[in-house]
């Protein structure tokens, strides 16, 4: 069963955009992301995952290392790929959220209100001030761009789901 990096990994290798690793700078306003300058965390149970090119491939960045639990990049420095300073979020997946009861490798959206509730824990909005101004500066997110629930599951079955729900999605 796979976590969000290797998940996140997965559909980078098959043409994705991967921004980073766990964290990305939202503008609520735009429906846009910008990478974190962090490395992508691996765990070594991915490489069964993920196979062992793609690891020899993140393993020629000049940053990338091995600790004992995990292998660290910076996607930038694998590849030719273009190095993106931004990305238009076309839907937000929450893999696996407490009290979630979406069958594996399926998604289910939320709607906006419970969405914008689900979203906060993980914004820094909350620290900033009142809870009703956060609510009121995330809103414009959970109403532009669809939340999804998605369960867990075997690696190649999240995958098709995210590829199939990124052409649903898609804009015209």
């Amino acid at each position: 069963e796979a976590g969000k990096s290797t998940l996140a990994c997965a559909l980078w290798d098959r043409g994705a955009t991967l921004l980073g690793d766990d964290m990305a700078i939202l503008d609520v306003a735009t429906g846009t992301a910008r990478p974190t300058p962090r490395r992508v965390s691996l765990r070594k149970p991915s490489q069964e995952l993920l196979g062992d090119a793609f690891f020899e491939r993140i393993k020629t960045g000049p940053s990338s290392v091995a600790t004992p639990e995990s292998y660290l990049f910076h996607p930038e420095e694998v590849g030719s790929r273009p190095r993106y300073t931004e990305a238009s979020l076309h839907a937000i997946m929450l893999l696996a959220r407490r009290g979630s009861v979406t069958a594996p490798a399926r998604h289910e959206r939320i709607a906006p209100a419970h969405a914008l509730l689900a979203l906060l824990p993980y914004t820094n909005l909350r620290s900033r001030g009142p809870l009703g101004d956060a609510i009121r500066a995330l809103a414009p997110l959970a109403e532009r761009v669809p939340v999804f629930d998605f369960g867990r599951g075997p690696l190649d079955r999240m995958v098709a789901a995210v590829e199939e729900l990124a052409d649903l999605e898609a804009p015209a």
